[in-house]
């Protein structure tokens, strides 16, 4: 496989991994990085003259990877809040059905 096919493989990859957070779904990017090592050094191997064309690939490879981290942080970021807000439910919750002579006078 060259250089081109294995970055476009890579971006086929992160593509589908950011359609997988677009439904909230957990990520399995194992692999990943070995695709991108192969890649870059497919790349290294490039004659000169084929770098300067193969360069754009390798921009929007970075593009779409710079995407993929934001949208992951966002993912994270609604995860996190909304088990904190399951958490203060449940202490509400417990709280609530607690007897009142085991509450703290307030």
């Amino acid at each position: 496989m060259t250089a081109l096919e294995l970055c476009r493989r890579c971006k086929e990859s992160v593509a589908a991994a950011r359609d997988a957070l677009a439904r909230d779904t957990l990520l399995d990017l194992a692999g990943l990085d070995a695709e991108i090592a192969r890649m870059c050094g497919e790349f290294a191997g490039m004659p000169a003259a084929e770098r300067i064309g193969a360069a754009e690939a390798l921009r929007e490879l970075v593009a779409a990877l710079d995407l993929l981290t934001i949208a992951l942080g966002a993912q994270q970021a609604r995860w996190r809040d909304s088990a904190l807000r399951r958490a203060r439910e449940r202490a509400a919750d417990t709280y609530r059905r607690a007897p009142t002579a085991d509450r703290e006078p307030g």
